[in-house]
């Protein structure tokens, strides 16, 4: 059997706005079990109030509840001096780009969950368990994931050396940091033995123009092909890339940039293999013609003068 219940109002006495909207959240849930979304609606409507105060309602409806919820959390953690969690800052602009497309996932909403958690991630764990929950999920996920992933660890790793942008510049990859030492060492590399394995590219280092801007690293190629956006990616990536490997996921880059997944459950080095560019071949020189009879007569009668 179903119950119904009939809302009758007096006739002439309007509606207030607030009252249209509750009525419209009943009509909208009313399935069953949906009390939940109901008093969610209801708080949006009223207000969540002043949670340390006598208030019962608020301005919650002016930024949402998923708003309201981040200003919360973020305001708790900064009384009790914890750490919060934030979007990186980090901008890369060097040609190749992310996205999760509707085919992989095709709800809005938990599409931008997934690009939340992604923009937040602070470190290499946090983003392989993002990955591993979108490979458990929604199975493996496409190329344009894959990128965004790639990505997201690039900005966590130039984060951690203090780069704020990436781009590209004629033939330099330019990146703005305030810490151009780190980023200088860290682009340089090192190899096994701890010698610096920056061959075929070049560091140079500018310092701010002024007291508290970001000075400028520029990192150039001695082969152009090395500005190919895949393969500055995975040079980048291999330079900048999280010191620590994930412990359930390793990014790996291939030449279509592909990701692979380990549930091993060990921290493996990452295989970040980098692209080994040619040395640019110079034009050898020719040898001069050799001097005619009367140029070596002009040239010892010059001797003897």
């Amino acid at each position: 059997h179903r119950g119904y219940c009939y809302l009758l109002l007096p006739e002439g006495r309007p509606l207030k706005d607030h009252a249209k909207q509750r009525l419209k959240a009943l009509e909208d849930f009313s399935m069953l079990g949906a009390g939940f979304k109901i008093a969610m609606r209801d708080l949006e409507i009223r207000g969540a109030g002043n949670i340390l105060g006598p208030e019962q309602s608020g301005h919650i409806a002016a930024v949402g509840y998923d708003m309201y919820c981040q200003l919360l959390d973020r305001a708790v953690k900064e009384l009790t001096h914890e750490h919060t969690a934030r979007p990186s800052e980090t901008s890369i602009d060097i040609g190749i780009s992310g996205l999760i497309t509707r085919s992989y996932i095709p709800s809005d909403l938990r599409r931008l969950e997934a690009y939340r958690r992604i923009a937040l991630c602070q470190s290499g764990e946090e983003l392989a368990r993002v990955g591993e929950d979108l490979l458990t999920a929604y199975g493996p996920p496409p190329p344009e994931v894959q990128r965004l992933l790639e990505l997201a660890e690039l900005r966590i790793g130039g984060r951690n050396v203090g780069v704020r942008s990436i781009l590209t510049r004629d033939r330099d990859v330019v990146l703005r940091t305030t810490d151009p030492v780190a980023t200088s060492e860290a682009l340089r590399g090192r190899d096994a033995s701890g010698a610096p394995a920056s061959r075929g590219w070049t560091v140079t280092t500018l310092p701010p123009k002024e007291p508290g801007q970001t000075a400028e690293v520029y990192f150039r190629p001695e082969n152009p092909e090395g500005l190919a956006p895949a393969t500055l990616m995975a040079v980048l990536r291999r330079r900048l890339g999280l010191s620590v490997p994930a412990p359930t996921l390793t990014l790996t880059p291939t030449p279509a940039t592909t990701m692979t997944a380990t549930t091993s459950g060990k921290a493996t080095p990452p295989a970040t293999a980098e692209p080994v560019l040619a040395p640019v071949k110079k034009p050898a020189m020719k040898a001069p013609p050799p001097l005619s009879a009367s140029l070596k007569a002009l040239r010892k009668e010059i001797r003897r003068k």
